[in-house]
């Protein structure tokens, strides 16, 4: 089923418990966030929200990521990330990186 943003939030919660370390789980879940914050029926406050976490999630993965192809989606995914909350400046910074990868 797709569409089931909140239940795999719980799941990617109780992953992060359990496994501190691993990036992807901080990666997946930016992007679950970053898809709640993209649905069209969410307010804008909570698009902007949902788009904070994510990019926090992002954050969190960047020195907990391994492999180049990791490292370079989740640069991109934080570029894209930043433009939508505005942070145009950032974003190519990290869009940037991503390419220098």
């Amino acid at each position: 089923m797709l569409g089931q943003y909140e239940e795999a939030l719980a799941h990617y919660n109780v992953a992060e418990y359990k496994f501190p370390s691993n990036g992807l789980i901080f990666y997946n879940r930016g992007l679950t966030k970053a898809s709640l914050g993209g649905l069209s029926n969410a307010s804008k406050k909570d698009s902007d929200e949902n788009f904070e976490l994510a990019r926090k999630d992002f954050v969190n993965a960047m020195d907990k990521l391994s492999s180049p192809n990791e490292m370079y989606r989740n640069r991109f995914n934080l570029g894209i990330t930043l433009r939508r909350l505005g942070r145009l400046d950032e974003s190519i910074d990290e869009l940037r990186k991503a390419c220098d990868l």
